[in-house]
């Protein structure tokens, strides 16, 4: 069976390497090398359907990452910080 690829917003990736310092490349690293802390429903599916949120760490921060899934794509919407969780993370991961 084939992984599916990750693909995302070029638009959004390059507001999120301004902003907030992250891009999905970096997502798309930590999501490939470690599994994601978790992977969840997104609690609005009211709002947003059939959407999904991986939670994964990047320099001893917990990131939030909503995404949907299809059969050829992971199609990745955005990504930030969430330290509620942070606090509840084990041990430091480095970024890339």
């Amino acid at each position: 069976m084939r992984m599916p690829e990750y693909v995302w917003n070029p638009g959004k990736d390059e507001w999120l390497r301004r902003a907030r310092g992250l891009s999905f490349d970096d997502v798309k690293y930590h999501l490939t090398s470690s599994e994601p802390l978790g992977d969840i429903q997104n609690p609005n599916q009211e709002r947003y359907p059939g959407q999904r949120l991986y939670i994964i760490r990047i320099n001893n921060l917990a990131w939030v990452v909503p995404y949907r899934r299809t059969a050829r794509y992971v199609f990745l919407y955005t990504a930030y910080p969430q330290r509620k969780i942070h606090a509840d993370l084990p041990g430091p991961t480095e970024r890339r």
